[in-house]
């Protein structure tokens, strides 16, 4: 399975299988180019599915029986078309993520922002080592 995650000013594709990281790789595109609401963003969108595409090419080269049948999209604090897109031009099942629709949270649950802010904790904080140093 792979992942982006959009930061204001680039992007981070991972790749995992069985709880393992295969493969991480950052591109200069990143949510101040896409979640442009104008039909301004079409270029950069273009760009992040040739970052993608180059990125699924090269590891099934290397790890041809590894397959990456889904691309999850992290949260972002705005909506953009990126699942949509990468669906259309590189016909991958992509998907974005709500942490509200697979965690369960005490209280209030965060809003589309804070989800964005924090990505990077609640997946640290998911995080099981079996193995001890």
């Amino acid at each position: 399975m792979g992942l982006a995650y959009f930061a204001d000013d680039w992007g981070l594709v991972t790749i995992n299988h069985r709880e393992e990281l295969y493969l991480a790789r950052r591109f200069d595109v990143g949510l101040r180019h896409i979640a442009d609401d104008t039909r301004g963003n079409e270029a950069a969108l273009e760009r992040v599915a040739v970052e993608i595409q180059r990125t699924l090419d090269h590891f099934e080269r290397q790890f041809r029986s590894v397959p990456v049948d889904r691309l999850l999209i992290a949260p972002t604090p705005r909506a953009t078309r990126v699942a949509e897109f990468l669906r259309t031009r590189l016909g991958v099942e992509a998907q974005d993520i709500d942490l509200r629709d697979v965690l369960a949270f005490d209280g209030d649950a965060p809003e589309r922002d804070v989800q964005w802010r924090l990505f990077h904790h609640f997946g640290a904080c998911l995080r099981h080592e079996a193995k001890s140093l």
